[in-house]
């Protein structure tokens, strides 16, 4: 019996060492309450033993755990954000082996990488030995992003690592640039890291989602209504569960936003609770001015109307339910410190024709009509599109926008589908108004927009270095058996935590 035991075991070391010492460690956690283990802190020489205690961890979760057994600091990155913490370099190590500790405990999924996407490692619940593996390479970047989640626990964190090095004067010099302070003392880290507590809670940040389902049968019910003749578009109107990802790419980099709001004249799909407190579900008839124009599938006549929803914060943020974040985002990513929104234009410009036909797409027609709208105020004709990512927006600013085009926002809310008398207020319009009048600025982010043709880059870590992303469709994707079997491998593989807004299955 005894050999055969020890046969069974070296079987399971050969062929799942992972598997193995799992076991092994989750064995002995049984025995006993707490875990020794050494973890440096900042601002001491040597490294101090530690107790890992499991009735802290369940009491405080994962990040405030970490935070408090290595005696961090947060804040590092902006000044409030509570899961970017400070670390110096030989508290790498230390880091890790807690992480590896912690998850004998709960088996956590562990993704680090770092932002610019030259470090990515995946582990699963079972695979052990992160410091051994990872500390050396780690402790020679400027920070990195460390993901925990569990099925078991239910508990999850997005952790971003800044590294910090004792300079000769006694003090510390971080070494990304893309910090709130980068120079400090040692005295003066507990008030420097955590200066802008208040400024958060005083400027709440919506998200708005416009969002359809032609499958919905209302939705079909009204289409008959007023195209019985005509077929619709799959690649504008068909739902593959995209907004399910996309919500959960937000709770999960963005757990900062205050509300979400998804606009549709569709029912809720089944796994989104409408009663939980920070989703709101708005019909097309809560915003529309003009109710008669409806139903409406025009998709620039109900991005005209977002900042007509009751309650909206000033300033929001406005997602298509195909874009995902692919890293941490704080506020400043959207609005920079003096409430200006952050617009993203293509490096490149559009050349308008001279004249519109039947082939020119419908999205330069309505940005053909923005930028004449905006030359005839400013003389100036803007040619950049906002990439294809989330638009930072101003209710006043649109406020503005309609009372002084409201020619122009009436025409386009009365046409059911894209017109050629379009204007596109939200990824256009409203972009370069702002810029115009210094109420927004220009910035560039790293995005990937996906299509058939490049979906596999996403796989296997490979969206890490993206902050946002877009799942596309256009030229009869939607239809792509392949595209969507990949995009939908790497939506599960990348966002496969429930947000606290789904519905229990």
């Amino acid at each position: 019996m005894t050999i055969f035991l020890v046969f069974k075991k070296l079987k399971k070391l050969i062929e799942d060492p992972d598997l193995f010492f799992y076991d092994l460690f989750r064995k002995r956690l049984e025995k006993r309450n707490t875990l020794s283990i050494s973890v440096g802190v900042v601002g001491k020489n040597e490294p101090v033993a530690k107790e890992l205690d499991r009735e802290k961890l369940a009491s405080l979760g994962l990040l405030e755990f970490l935070k408090e057994t290595l005696e961090s600091r947060s804040g590092v990155k902006n000044g409030f954000d509570p899961a970017s913490l400070l670390i110096e370099k030989r508290q790498v190590e230390f880091a890790l082996e807690l992480v590896d500790a912690v998850r004998t405990v709960h088996a956590l999924r562990v993704n680090i990488y770092t932002l610019d996407g030259r470090f990515a490692f995946k582990a699963t619940q079972r695979a052990f030995g992160l410091a051994k593996r990872f500390s050396k390479s780690l402790s020679t970047v400027s920070d990195f992003v460390m993901e925990l989640s569990g099925h078991e626990s239910g508990d999850s964190a997005v952790i971003h690592f800044f590294i910090g090095d004792q300079s000769s004067s006694g003090g510390m010099v971080l070494r990304s640039d893309n910090v709130w302070i980068r120079k400090f003392m040692p005295s003066e880290i507990e008030a420097k890291c955590n200066s802008r507590e208040t400024e958060q809670a005083s400027d709440p940040i919506d998200v708005v989602y416009t969002w359809v389902d032609s499958a919905d049968l209302e939705w079909q019910s009204d289409w008959q209504n007023e195209f019985s003749a005509e077929s619709f578009d799959s690649d504008r109107y068909s739902n593959h569960d995209e907004l399910r990802f996309s919500l959960r790419s937000l709770g999960k980099y963005a757990p900062w936003v205050n509300r979400i709001y998804v606009v549709s004249n569709c029912a809720p799909p089944a796994w989104l609770n409408i009663q939980h407190q920070g989703i709101m579900w708005v019909r097309h008839e809560e915003i529309f001015p003009d109710p008669s124009v409806l139903p409406t599938f025009n998709s620039h006549a109900i991005e005209s109307c977002l900042h007509r929803i009751s309650g909206l914060s000033e300033n929001f943020i406005y997602f298509n339910d195909d874009f995902f974040l692919g890293q941490p985002c704080l506020p400043g990513d959207f609005f920079d410190e003096y409430g200006r929104a952050i617009a993203y234009f293509e490096s490149h410009g559009l050349a308008f024709p001279a004249e519109v036909s039947v082939e020119t797409p419908d999205y330069i027609i309505a940005t053909k009509n923005s930028s004449q709208l905006l030359h005839d105020v400013f003389q100036r004709r803007p040619r950049r599109l906002h990439k294809h990512v989330p638009y930072a927006l101003r209710r006043s600013v649109l406020d503005e926008l309609e009372c002084r085009f409201d020619k122009a926002f009436e025409t386009t809310r009365s046409s059911k589908l894209r017109s050629g008398n379009d204007i596109n207020v939200a990824s256009f319009l409203c972009q370069h108004y702002s810029s115009a009048t210094g109420r927004a600025v220009s910035a560039d982010v790293k995005n990937f927009t996906a299509k058939p043709s490049n979906i596999a880059k996403l796989l296997n870590n490979g969206s890490v270095g993206y902050k946002f992303i877009c799942i596309n469709d256009g030229g009869n994707s939607s239809s792509n058996l392949a595209y969507k079997r990949l995009s939908r491998l790497f939506l599960v593989e990348r966002y496969p935590e429930k947000a606290a807004w789904e519905v229990a299955e």
